[in-house]
């Protein structure tokens, strides 16, 4: 069948009595599109005799408009009528009250109510209040802006010694636009609207919902719903295609279908970023969505202290996340895994590199920890990554490593471990009787907003020499004429040599902690202790009770000091939350889709619970006619269904997440009255 015009009128429809033309804008609409150029006849209905008006028959341009002036030299009320006609679309008639008021600033003598909404087939009343008391009494002449559809009185009297009259309202016919009752005793008219709807449940439009239309999340589940004019349900007497169309960033299916005696598709929606999302059925009223889609820049971060260990030995490393220079903390516990690419070198079993490439992760708070185990010198890139977060990397070496790039002897040249590479096997030992005159120190996370961890590791610093300083000549092209690595070349006669690091085993060594500025707790010293694996480091706790940027001195005697900086700041994310979205219920429907449950970051997006907590989440949920139940949220959303008979509250609630509630409404179930009084009556006055 064709699609229907519709009509609207833009403008204003009030005038005053004998001042210059009013202008009023007619438009012809469809659900379908544009409509084009299209055919009206014009009249004015119920109008004074000095109302003009530039009706007649008219075309409207390509953009469906069409503009007429109309005024009246005394005040009244009237109706303009619109017949429209237009190629391959359905004819439509539209009905406009229009009114021209008294001229001048005179007061309005009184004031008229009548029910705000009305239904299609029954009587009601209205009254008109006089601004004074009418001592004689008076008449009152009312009119219907549109007598086809709502009917009034022609007349109401006010006795004398009343102030007020009641009369009768008959509503004819329903309809999208409110209808207008004008009455008058003297001076300007003085109007109220009211708004018909029916009974019979008639689909005429769409209306397409979605779980948020603000997301985290890729993507959300959506409902197309056909609507009566008054806006409930409305069930299609025969299967019904939808037409779907995205624009932006949305993935959607072409098509869905509202089954015979149903009133909703459900589908998902992939969101890749923002969009909208259109649909359109044969003979209804087309309907659109816009969805955004939040993007949250959260990073993982991996760290590995010591990030130079010994041979079978040990390091502890520790992934967390961040966002925009916070901490950024989620609830429950978010699944990862963390790789060696190295298993001759460092992997995460003690005993064996066999099966030791890889471990589970699981972040809890948005922080997690564990154990490399490290075997043979070389070298390990360390991999931790989370399924929608992303991946981090951190270098672990092991025994013996020099630094890159020639210095001074007898200085620190290899201060940072960033600058260190695998020394060659010639450098494995650590000279004889060598001490520990060094030490290194780590916090990890480097950003926290709760407990951290400082690693201290202790090591031996010596320049090159013999074997090892040609070996190492050899693979950077340096050192003397003969490569004999004997003799450390010079420049401006300061010998210059290849630093070399070895890692040292604990030796019961006690180191001390101090830091600066003052807010951090932690363990006043700590020893380095030989355990049942080789140690070369030993860790202690330390908790900021302030926000701000600390460094951490540990000092042990005959030493020196090593310091390590971190930042302690708020979490970017506070929490998530429970949501409930009501969806649109039928009356007397059996079970049916009645809400969305779904998890909402602190700006209120969607968040898939998967994402938030690598794992569903399971929501308590129930409301007067729904028994207690258990919905599991593995996806964006989870749907309740339910059998109501009356409109109801739901309540959700999950450990950690709070409470959602919302109202369902049910059309059709008594839920308030509408209660209306004279605004003044006289003493004595019945009313």
């Amino acid at each position: 069948p064709p699609a229907p015009l519709s009509l609207a009128a833009d403008g204003d429809r009030s005038h005053e009595a004998g001042s210059s033309p009013q202008s009023l804008t007619l438009r012809a609409l469809s659900g379908d599109g544009a409509v084009g150029e299209a055919r009206l006849r014009l009249e004015l209905l119920d109008a004074p005799r000095s109302a003009y008006c530039t009706c007649g028959e008219a075309t409207t341009g390509a953009d469906g408009t069409f503009s007429i002036e109309w005024g009246a030299a005394e005040a009244g009320a009237m109706t303009l009528r619109v017949e429209a006609e237009a190629d391959g679309h359905a004819p439509a008639v539209g009905r406009f009250a229009l009114t021209v008021t008294g001229a001048g600033s005179e007061a309005p003598s009184a004031t008229i109510w009548i029910p705000p909404s009305m239904l299609e087939g029954h009587e009601y009343e209205g009254v008109v209040v006089a601004a004074e008391a009418r001592a004689q009494g008076a008449r009152i002449l009312l009119t219907s802006g549109d007598p086809e559809s709502l009917e009034v009185d022609r007349e109401a009297i006010i006795h004398p010694g009343d102030n007020h009259a009641i009369f009768g309202l008959r509503a004819l016919l329903a309809g999208a636009d409110p209808v207008g009752v004008f009455a008058s005793i003297s001076g300007p008219l003085v109007s109220a609207e009211s708004r018909i709807y029916s009974q019979n449940s008639v689909p005429s439009r769409l209306e397409v919902v979605m779980a948020s239309n603000s997301t985290i999340s890729d993507e959300v589940t959506a409902y197309v719903f056909a609507l009566d004019a008054n806006g409930a349900p409305a069930r299609v007497a025969s299967e019904t295609g939808v037409r779907l169309e995205v624009a932006g960033s949305l993935e959607a299916p072409a098509g869905a279908v509202i089954p015979e005696g149903g009133f909703h598709a459900r589908l998902a929606v992939r969101v890749n970023g923002d969009g909208l999302l259109h649909a359109h059925a044969t003979g209804l009223e087309a309907a659109g969505q816009a969805i955004t889609k939040e993007r949250r820049d959260v990073e993982l971060r991996i760290g590995v202290a010591p990030e130079h260990a010994g041979e079978d030995g040990h390091a502890t490393y520790t992934v967390w996340l961040e966002e925009g220079g916070r901490p950024h903390s989620r609830h429950g516990v978010l699944a990862g895994q963390v790789h060696t690419d190295s298993t001759r070198v460092a992997g995460f079993l003690p005993a064996s590199p066999e099966n030791s490439e890889s471990a589970a992760l699981g972040l809890r708070g948005g922080v997690a920890s564990g154990t490399v185990y490290t075997r043979e010198a070389g070298e390990a890139t360390i991999t931790a990554t989370v399924p929608d977060v992303g991946t981090a990397t951190a270098r672990v070496l092991v025994g013996a490593a020099y630094s890159a790039n020639v210095a001074a002897q007898g200085e620190d040249a290899a201060a940072d471990s960033g600058g260190l590479e695998p020394a060659p096997g010639e450098c494995s030992a650590a000279p004889s009787g060598a001490e520990v005159d060094g030490m290194r120190a780590w916090v990890h996370p480097s950003l926290t907003s709760g407990p951290a961890t400082l690693t201290v590791a202790q090591y031996h610093d010596s320049a090159a020499h013999g074997a090892c300083a040609a070996a190492i000549d050899a693979r950077e092209g340096t050192g003397d004429d003969e490569g004999t690595g004997e003799d450390c070349p010079e420049r401006d006669g300061v010998p210059e040599c290849h630093a070399v690091r070895h890692p040292m085993e604990a030796d019961g060594r006690r180191v001390s902690l101090s830091v600066s500025p003052p807010g951090v707790d932690y363990d006043a010293s700590v020893e380095l202790l030989h355990g049942s694996l080789r140690s070369f480091a030993a860790s202690f706790g330390v908790l900021a009770r302030d926000v701000g940027n600390y460094t951490l001195a540990a000092t042990a005697t005959n030493v020196g000091t090593a310091l390590a900086n971190f930042s302690a700041a708020p979490p970017s994310q506070p929490g998530h939350s429970l949501r409930v979205v009501p969806l649109r219920v039928a009356p007397g429907g059996g079970m049916q889709d009645v809400a969305l449950v779904s998890v909402a970051g602190p700006g209120g997006a969607l968040v898939g619970a998967r994402e938030a907590f690598g794992r569903p989440v399971e929501a308590t949920v129930a409301g007067a006619g729904i028994p207690e139940r258990t919905l599991r949220i593995s996806g964006d959303s989870a749907v309740l269904r339910a059998d109501l008979g009356a409109s109801t509250r739901v309540t959700a609630t999950a450990p950690g997440l709070g409470r959602g509630t919302a109202e369902i409404a049910i059309p059709g179930v008594v839920a308030g009255v509408d209660l209306a009084l004279p605004q003044s009556v006289h003493l004595h006055e019945e009313f």
